[in-house]
């Protein structure tokens, strides 16, 4: 037996930690198209507004409008700009976990 001076990492503790990733990453990829979804929707009513669609609202029911579709699209793209760091970081997280997965399959394989 080889001495290492780090202690082995327990392989079904990184499988569940992967597993894990996984599941979050999956959660946030979702959060993400579901944001893009909404971010399309608001593009979608700027440019009906800039149509003339909604010409039957007042001057200030406009402004109040175009101001409510500015914030909103403000809002959206801030979550989406958090979910994707977050996706990142999980993506960076898992690639971390298949090293340590890799290592302890290569020192299987020399033993």
């Amino acid at each position: 037996m080889k001495q290492n001076d780090e202690p082995k990492a327990d392989p079904v503790r990184l499988l569940e930690k992967a597993l894990e990733i996984a599941d979050k990453t999956k959660i946030c990829q979702e959060s993400v198209l579901w944001l893009e979804r909404q971010i399309d929707a608001v593009s979608e009513d700027f440019d009906a507004l800039n149509a003339g669609e909604y010409d039957h609202l007042g001057f200030l029911e406009k402004e109040e409008f175009t101001l409510n579709l500015t914030r909103r699209m403000r809002t959206l793209y801030s979550k989406n700009k958090l979910e994707q760091k977050l996706l990142d970081s999980l993506e960076s997280e898992m690639y971390s976990v298949d090293l340590k997965i890799t290592e302890i399959d290569s020192a299987e394989k020399e033993d």
